[in-house]
């Protein structure tokens, strides 16, 4: 699967995720630890690499499962 593919799934997952909770960019970013809009918008929309503390960190914030986030199967191999 392509990079960017990824970056875009996961990405969108979040987004899903924070509305699904009723959760602005700001919520999300303050319960990630402080994270600016900026940058939450940045992996929402699939433009910024995401370190694995980074991932971790978001993953909990939502109280959400791995898998819930990070897409599982491959699409193209």
């Amino acid at each position: 699967m392509d990079d960017k593919i990824v970056l875009y799934e996961i990405g969108a997952n979040i987004r899903k995720k924070r509305i699904e909770l009723g959760w602005t960019q700001t919520d999300l970013g303050i319960a990630a630890g402080g994270m600016g809009v900026g940058r939450i918008s940045e992996i929402e929309n699939g433009l910024r690499d995401l370190h694995t503390v980074t991932l971790v960190t978001i993953i909990w914030a939502l109280g959400a499962e791995p898998g819930e986030i990070i897409p599982y199967t491959q699409k193209d191999k």
